[in-house]
């Protein structure tokens, strides 16, 4: 996701200079209605699409700018043989040394196509502190997608049309709403005693 990231940034960077210089091979559709319609302004043109992108830009470095913060955390976490160990926080730096100078991890991360496993198959006493490293930055993503999916539905239950919702029923609401857990419905209605008619 932060690979995606970080090249839509440089490629909005080269579509702002693309459009400055009216080089319009990433815009297919608009090179072709600037070529239909000669009569078209091209400075005005140039200065809308430009705005646009610029708006672009600082909505991506204002969303994700989490993301630059921790960039070499993830660079780490990427691939942990390729940093300097002298970048590197000094809780991790000995456990790097020793991780980079292990050729048969090497081996077995080049061999790995799964971070999780590579983690995972890590000796916990040798390497404790990067194994918790590994942890956090495996449960940056997972946690923001919780947050931002309970966001969204508390947004849709608390409306202008559901205005007897207290936040006790909101709270019951978001927590069923996002968990995991399938009710038993049938158990449930099994002990439900039922009104007997007189």
């Amino acid at each position: 996701m932060y690979s995606d990231i970080k090249s839509f940034t440089v490629k909005l960077k080269l579509f702002y200079k693309h459009v400055d210089e009216k080089k319009l091979d990433h815009f297919v559709c608009c090179k072709k209605a600037m070529e239909t319609f000669q009569q078209c302004n091209w400075e005005e043109v140039k200065v809308k699409f430009m705005s646009i992108i610029e708006k672009l830009q600082n909505e991506f470095s204002t969303r994700f700018s989490d993301f630059y913060s921790i960039d070499f955390k993830i660079k780490l976490f990427q691939n942990p043989f390729i940093v300097d160990t002298n970048d590197v926080e000094s809780c991790l730096q000995m456990e790097i040394i020793e991780l980079q100078s292990d050729e048969c991890l090497k081996t077995a991360f080049r061999d790995c196509h799964n971070l999780i496993q590579f983690y995972s198959s890590l000796c916990e006493t040798k390497f404790s502190k990067i194994k918790y490293f590994a942890k956090k930055m495996l449960t940056i993503f997972g946690s923001t997608y919780i947050c931002e999916q309970t966001f969204s539905l508390m947004k849709y239950r608390k409306s202008k049309y559901a205005s007897r919702l207290t936040d006790g029923h909101l709270n019951a609401v978001l927590r069923i709403s996002t968990s995991k857990i399938k009710p038993a419905i049938n158990k449930l209605v099994d002990t439900i005693q039922t009104q007997k008619s007189h």
